[in-house]
């Protein structure tokens, strides 16, 4: 990584001079749960071994990390991307994303089914897309649609 020769370098903190500057009362015993009424996205461990030997474009990165803040937050996880509660099609979806270039859109689209890490499921009257949970998955469980659509997939390494 190249460096500014004005910018300083950053020391290694030794770990006993971690400073403990947090209110104790929000610490237990186990640790500390962080925002647990937030939003978290996994990626499994598998997943992001296998991400690392994949090659993204800056946009496919883009689209796709945009898209997971859309991955449905429920009891039961579900890969369908989903806000205010209702599937999300793809005008909507553009519209999220910051309105990207329609034929970039599409085209990352392609690559990042290709890869097996999203699908188009016509819903309805729409395309509406799911993310592979086998990779990146909210909650515990998936649903039995989900879990359909990409357990054939190459991210399925746990035979599930």
């Amino acid at each position: 990584i190249m460096r500014d020769k004005d910018t300083p370098k950053r020391e290694i903190i030794k770990f006993n001079d971690i400073p403990h500057k947090y209110p104790q009362s929000i610490f237990n015993k186990k640790g500390h749960t962080i925002r647990t009424q937030k939003h978290f996205v996994k990626c499994s461990a598998v997943g992001i071994a296998v991400l690392s030997n994949e090659t993204f474009t800056p946009n496919e990165i883009k689209i796709l990390f945009g898209m997971l803040q859309f991955v449905k937050l429920d009891k039961v996880c579900s890969g369908a991307l989903v806000y205010d509660g209702i599937p999300i099609n793809k005008k909507r979806l553009m519209e999220l994303l910051g309105d990207p270039n329609q034929n970039t859109f599409d085209a990352c689209i392609e690559r990042l089914e290709d890869k097996e890490l999203v699908r188009r499921v016509q819903w309805h009257n729409s395309i509406i897309y799911y993310v592979n949970p086998f990779v990146f998955m909210n909650g515990e469980m998936t649903d039995p649609t989900t879990f359909a659509l990409f357990y054939q997939s190459k991210w399925n390494v746990y035979g599930d």
